[in-house]
């Protein structure tokens, strides 16, 4: 991959093979020379690799990285991902336990749940939501949920394979214009720190939620206004929702 700099040309060559897309680009200062660490999509490259310039060579990374942007929607344009969102049923819910007992690292609240407490959550009225995940390559399975209590997320949780392709934002998005659409006003959420979970802390400041509070152990309260809330129209994905 080469950019043109400012001041003439940096290329970025991995040392590893690369066999996919850019994910990002990074710019940092080490011992007086500039940094550059690129990050490529994990599930189609060996290995991350950065790279280091001389501190006089210039780069518009603001730029670059707009520009990966626009490369890696049209990776997962190229996927074609077909995501599924169902109500939770006799069919799911053992699956939906499961994933609140072992998904750490994109997991918002990280509350662990048995069978029978989703079962005890559906009689509370909660909502319930499974997603289903498959592309031009396979099939993924259910490896999302998000967790609606009164006017909370109380669980919002997806694998960790299917991350890097932007399904998070889309699947959240078409929760949010469901609970509009069915006289919801407003809708809070909140952060929950652990060692594992740290990826995800700013993940409601980048879908329009607004942060009410923070504590000294890092959780946060959220709250987004629905009956001003935009979606983003994404041609990306082929998103089914059960009605």
């Amino acid at each position: 991959y080469a950019y043109k700099g400012g001041e003439g040309n940096v290329t970025i060559a991995a040392g590893s093979k690369v066999t996919s897309y850019i994910r990002s680009v990074e710019v940092s200062y080490k011992n007086n020379k500039k940094v550059i660490r690129v990050v490529y999509l994990n599930d189609l490259i060996e290995s991350n690799t950065e790279m280091i310039i001389n501190t006089d060579d210039s780069i518009d990374i603001e730029y670059l990285n707009k520009s990966l942007d626009k490369t890696i929607d049209s990776f997962i344009k190229s996927l074609e991902i077909k995501l599924s969102i169902q109500k939770v049923n006799e069919m799911n819910i053992s699956r939906i336990a499961q994933m609140t007992q072992k998904t750490n690292q994109f997991n918002l609240t990280t509350r662990r749940y048995t069978e029978n407490d989703i079962k005890k959550l559906i009689s509370e009225n909660a909502k319930i939501w499974c997603l289903s995940v498959r592309d031009r390559f396979g099939d993924s399975g259910i490896t999302g949920a998000i967790i609606v209590r009164n006017d909370i997320i109380d669980e919002l949780l997806l694998s960790c394979r299917i991350l890097g392709k932007k399904i998070e934002f889309a699947f959240v998005s078409t929760i949010l214009v469901y609970l509009k659409n069915e006289g919801m006003k407003t809708l809070k959420a909140e952060y929950i720190p652990t060692l594992k979970n740290g990826q995800v802390k700013e993940f409601y400041e980048k879908n329009g939620f607004s942060l009410l509070k923070e504590e000294t152990n890092g959780e946060k309260q959220y709250s987004i206004d629905l009956e001003k809330y935009i979606p983003i129209i994404d041609d990306k994905y082929e998103i089914i929702m059960e009605k």
